[in-house]
């Protein structure tokens, strides 16, 4: 998806088609710094990469594009339809809040308006749109002409009244750009050294820098370049009150045909031209000597892709101690990674971030703020890392949890460890929010406590008030009635955090004997004449297993029941999978039958099918297989359309019950 951002530079490159726009003024245009246009104009030479378009740059000239009208109607057409929800509006009213809270004295609207890149009619807009949201916690916008504009209310409230509106309501871009764009630089502008000088200036003075060092082959760290961007604003200040500084002409000899020397050069003419003065010479050179001594080698691709694998890693071990699949949100990642690269640069250099929510944040996720903390430490090999980023970190986190939270189900089917296997399967592969809480068979599910909203799906019929009746391998229309029953549902609590690490437990010799049971008890039986599903059943019991006659017909009478309610039927025209857990049971087996005339069997649908492949599963009451089981289930599952594959190269089956093996001695 497109952003917003990326969407109106766009657009501002199509109303400017043939002209050269410099970053200066894409980024005054719309109201963010230089380093955020630098960024976005990566995305948007992908985007338009995608429609074999050339975003042209030329260095002090800017970019632009050079189309026709037919490729601005494709262009044109392309953003629109791949745009992502405009979230603008929403970033504009954290701003506003967050400025809000960091001048408690109060601001006059129009330099609300200049920091929010907006004009004062839509300053008033915004806080139309947000009085009864503020009053529903207690807080108030009141405007005077003394004060201007200001919050009113309990700090603490205004702490969660932020913190609620970047979570319930920015995506994690929009995160990462308000971060950057309003709590990182507001928190320079109101550290010691900026209330010396003009924070005009310095805004200026940042959006004229980019255009200017676009041309080094290496790029300023975060420190280096908000150094700069301070250095330059106290040289102007010097400038202007008339005050010298001097440099030593065997170092000017050595500056002098330096690449730094040049952008220095160019540098301060367009700021002789911004602010009216002219600058000394040696004011050239002292910016040509902190360009040189800031100097680091530009980083390398790999470089890039380790940021990306230690994000992914990072995700992976917030996800297994929430045990949350955090993992399962590019989005997440997305933003991660946007937020975590200048992160790094800011603890390189020492650079402290005021975090506006931060007790905030530890009250409402106390678990994920101290998990999120260790595993950032853990995998980017960090010792210092302040609350504040800790902070910003975790709500990126909290705001895929709000967005979808956490629902328990309990899934059932007739002997608790194949179909409703399968089904689990499907649920987790479907709706990354779902958490399977157990596993139950018909027999276990009256003895069993079903939490208050938790969600029963089964694969037989239940008797039971709130259940959901579903295929194991979930059609269209389960999807429909289970999207149904979550959107009616309150949230489970968040999941309950794993420690760092699990106890190695022992291994358990009779639980290796079944699971081995599972590889060596395997048979196969072809037959060639046309029968019923269970007809197949007792052949083979009376063929494989040496059980008595009673017995095999109490097993039959007992699968029939099965039969009757939903038929073995995988998906609509799989394969005939009968499967049972009983006493009668002694040995795990596992019986593949395939038949030439045909097996006679239903689908869940009711639907007399005939399929030439039956897979019978049998299973002693108390097995400690159940896991291997589980995962033999989901391989069928996986091969419902193609389970002849494994019939003719049974290797998968065997592998799979070897490596539940060595997941045993692990």
């Amino acid at each position: 998806m497109i952003s917003s951002r990326e969407k109106k530079i766009i657009n501002e490159l199509i109303y400017h088609n043939g002209t050269f726009l410099l970053i200066k003024e894409l980024a005054d245009t719309l109201g963010v710094s230089s380093r955020t246009i630098h960024r976005e104009l990566k995305n948007v030479t992908d985007t338009l990469g995608q429609l074999g378009i050339e975003l042209i740059r030329e260095y002090r000239k800017g970019v632009k594009l050079e189309l026709g009208p037919g490729e601005i109607d494709a262009l044109t057409a392309f953003i629109n339809t791949h745009a992502a929800k405009d979230l603008s509006n929403e970033e504009k009213k954290v701003a506003l809040i967050y400025n809000l809270m960091l001048n408690p004295e109060g601001l006059k609207k129009s330099a609300l308006a200049v920091e929010l890149g907006v004009s004062e009619h839509k300053v008033d807009e915004l806080i139309g749109q947000m009085t009864a949201p503020l009053q529903a916690s207690d807080l108030e916008i009141r405007k005077t002409r003394a004060i201007g504009i200001q919050l009113v209310g309990d700090g603490l409230n205004k702490q969660n009244f932020l913190a609620d509106m970047m979570v319930n309501e920015l995506n994690s871009n929009s995160i990462y750009s308000v971060i950057e764009n309003n709590f990182v630089f507001s928190s320079l502008v109101n550290s010691n050294i900026m209330g010396l000088l003009e924070a005009d200036n310095i805004f200026k003075v940042e959006r004229l820098l980019m255009d200017e060092l676009e041309v080094l082959p290496y790029q300023l760290t975060e420190n280096a370049y908000l150094n700069l961007t301070l250095h330059i604003v106290l040289a102007i200040d010097r400038t202007e009150h008339s005050q010298n500084v001097s440099v030593r002409e065997s170092l000017k000899d050595e500056l002098r045909d330096t690449q730094e020397f040049e952008v220095s050069l160019a540098l301060t003419k367009k700021l002789e031209a911004e602010f009216s003065i002219t600058f000394p010479e040696e004011e050239v050179y002292f910016i040509c000597m902190h360009l040189r001594g800031s100097r680091r080698k530009s980083r390398e691709a790999d470089d890039a892709d380790s940021i990306e694998l230690l994000t992914s890693a990072f995700i992976d071990a917030v996800s297994h101690r929430m045990n949350y699949p955090f993992y399962a949100y590019p989005e997440l990642k997305e933003g991660l990674i946007l937020h975590i690269e200048p992160t790094l640069h800011r603890m390189e250099s020492g650079i402290i971030t005021a975090n506006p929510l931060l007790d905030s944040i530890k009250e409402s996720y106390p678990a994920l703020f101290e998990i999120v903390g260790e595993c950032f430490r853990q995998d980017f090999k960090v010792d210092k890392l302040n609350e504040s980023e800790i902070g910003f970190l975790t709500i990126h986190f909290g705001g895929i949890l709000h967005a979808n939270p956490r629902i328990e189900v309990t899934t059932v089917c007739s002997s608790g460890i194949g179909t409703s296997r399968i089904l689990a399967n499907q649920l987790k592969s479907r709706f990354n929010n779902m958490f399977i809480r157990q596993e139950l068979s018909i027999s276990e599910i009256a003895d069993t406590e079903i939490h208050d909203g938790e969600l029963v799906l089964s694969t037989v019929p239940l008797d039971l008030e709130n259940y959901i009746l579903v295929s194991p391998l979930l059609d269209a229309n389960d999807e429909k009635k289970i999207t149904a029953a979550i959107a009616d549902m309150d949230a489970a609590p968040l999941p309950k955090a794993s420690g760092a690490s699990t106890t190695r437990t022992e291994v358990n010799p009779d639980r290796v004997i079944q699971v081995s049971e599972l590889y060596l008890n395997r048979s196969a039986l072809t037959r060639e004449q046309h029968t019923d599903a269970l007809s197949s059943v007792r052949d083979a019991l009376s063929s494989e297993t040496g059980m008595a006659g009673e017995d095999i017909e109490r097993i039959v009478s007992q699968l029939k029941d099965r039969f009757e309610a939903t038929g073995f039927i995988i998906g609509e025209e799989g394969f005939s999978y009968p499967h049972i857990r009983s006493p009668l049971i002694k040995h795990h087996r596992m019986v593949f039958i395939h038949n030439h005339g045909g097996i006679g069997d239903r689908n869940y649908l009711g639907e007399n099918v005939t399929v030439n492949h039956q897979i019978m599963l049998l299973v002693p009451e108390d097995t400690l297989a159940a896991e291997a089981i589980s995962e033999l289930s989901i391989l069928f599952g996986e091969h419902h359309m193609n389970i002849h594959e494994l019939f003719e190269n049974p290797q998968k089956i065997e592998e799979a019950i070897k490596n539940h093996l060595r997941t045993i001695y692990k």
